[in-house]
């Protein structure tokens, strides 16, 4: 059978393998890969190719032209490997240099030729190869590691493996100095012709395989870049969004304390003036010459109510400027129900607690909440009901009950008083409305705005709705603690 084989035939089988590799190389590189990387791989595979070409052709190229333009191209390939090599590790070597250690190995070859004849030719050529392919397979390993690369590494090996045989080559040339003849069909041409064969098959396809990985890496690093770039933005574009909410709410915050301000001012100057009134009027009559017991004490009495009045102004001023200043969560705890009942009531003036009708729709006794503000909301309805219940002598209904929709406990105060016009229902609660209901009643509304605060720091509502055939009823709707929509601090 290896009759049938001459070492020609098969180094030009390598040298088609080897061109065809290397343009293919190129043509599927090309549009993915730096070209002053590309472009010295591709011709060292066809300088590669073209000295297998010549080595092939011995017989028909004189052995005088076709040796030692083989070895010039052979130098050529090693050192265009080397260059493309060197790029891929990240290195920018010059090409002057190169070129010029071309053109010395060359002359020397063709200097030694000359003088010392076939072998010692032969031996500088595999020589200077075998240096050449094992600092390539040193860069290759290198560019591998850098990448990292697997393909890399399997082309480092196939270039110090045709090192080793070129070496192995040369060790037996100088042993046996007739074993120099590349034509002969002996061990040492098949394994270097079988190393040239692997090296032009897979090492143009471990290339490709490494400049590949090369492309996904560099690819998965912009990828990624991009995926943190858009999450930077993300992020920027998320903070100004909450910048933006936190500006609208402390703006809201300034015109709501502003206007908490303005209410104030007119809330406590209107009684002030009228207490100061009825204290002067008293103090008038107790200063004349003969003194009305009766009229003084109905100007103390009216002095009474006025400074009730304030107090209540002050409460519930107090309690809109804690909820609007509050930086934490409200503290909640179970309150007994009657117990609260009993604190509002005893809040009220005698007349006002005898007409207050407390029904029970409930057997639950106690409610998570905030005492002290559910007490002065609750009064707040309880006096809103006296003042706007009519003649001043019909009953007010206090409701316990539980809610359905939405789930709760609903704490509801009812008035049978005139009820409200359908203009005056969407500015019922505005503490600096300018829509009174009533305009021989006195104040700003506060009141109601502070229930619908306290009402909100406990994750509930405050719902108005008329009362047939005439009256309001209001209802503060407490959600269970599982349902509320915002956590609470809770006392342990």
């Amino acid at each position: 059978m290896l009759s049938l084989i001459s070492v020609p035939s098969l180094f030009v089988a390598s040298s088609i393998t080897q061109g065809l590799l290397g343009v293919s190389c190129w043509l599927l590189l090309r549009q993915r890969h730096a070209s002053d990387r590309l472009r010295p791989w591709a011709f060292a595979a066809v300088a590669n190719g073209g000295w297998m070409l010549l080595l092939g052709l011995r017989g028909i190229v004189p052995d005088w032209a076709g040796f030692a333009l083989a070895n010039t191209l052979a130098f050529a390939g090693m050192l265009l490997t080397h260059l493309a090599l060197r790029r891929e590790a990240g290195d920018m070597p010059q090409v002057g240099p190169l070129g010029a250690l071309w053109l010395l190995l060359s002359v020397s070859y063709l200097l030694v030729d000359l003088v010392a004849g076939t072998s010692a030719r032969f031996v500088l050529a595999a020589s200077v190869l075998a240096a050449g392919f094992f600092i390539n397979a040193r860069l290759a390993w290198r560019a591998a590691a850098l990448l990292p690369s697997r393909s890399g590494r399997w082309l480092a090996g196939l270039l110090g493996g045709w090192a080793t045989v070129a070496l192995a080559r040369v060790a037996w040339a100088l042993w046996d100095p007739p074993s120099a003849n590349v034509a002969a069909l002996n061990p040492a041409n098949l394994a270097t012709w079988i190393m040239c064969y692997a090296l032009g098959l897979f090492g143009n396809v471990a290339y490709l395989g490494m400049v590949l990985d090369r492309v996904r890496s560099s690819e998965a690093r912009a990828q990624a870049a991009e995926y943190a770039e858009r999450a930077r933005r993300e992020s920027a574009e998320q903070h100004a969004g909450q910048l933006t909410e936190a500006l609208t709410q402390l703006d809201a915050l300034a015109r709501e304390r502003e206007q908490l301000l303005g209410v104030l001012a007119h809330e406590i100057r209107q009684p002030l003036h009228r207490a100061t009134g009825a204290l002067l009027s008293a103090g008038a009559a107790l200063r004349g010459p003969r003194a009305d017991v009766q009229a003084i004490a109905e100007r103390l009495d009216a002095a009474e109510t006025v400074l009730g009045e304030l107090r209540s102004v002050l409460d519930n001023t107090l309690a809109a400027a804690q909820i609007l200043t509050r930086r934490e969560q409200v503290t909640l705890q179970d309150v007994d129900l009657d117990l609260l009942i009993e604190l509002v009531m005893g809040d009220l003036a005698p007349d006002q607690r005898q007409r207050v009708v407390v029904e029970r729709l409930t057997r639950l006794r106690t409610l998570e909440v905030e005492p002290g503000l559910v007490r002065l909301a609750l009064r707040n309805l309880l006096r809103n009901a006296f003042v706007h219940g009519g003649d001043g002598q019909s009953l007010v209904q206090l409701r316990i009950e539980e809610s359905h929709s939405p789930y709760g406990m609903a704490l509801s105060v009812c008035d049978h008083g005139h009820g409200l016009s359908a203009s005056h229902w969407a500015h019922l609660d505005d503490p600096a409305t300018h829509h009174k209901p009533f305009p021989s009643q006195r104040g700003q509304g506060l009141g109601l705005s502070v229930v619908r605060q306290i009402m909100s720091v406990h994750g509930g509502q405050l719902v108005l709705r008329p009362v047939q055939p005439s009256g309001l009823e209001a209802t503060m709707l407490f959600p269970w603690p599982d349902t509320r929509t915002s956590p609470r601090q809770r006392l342990a």
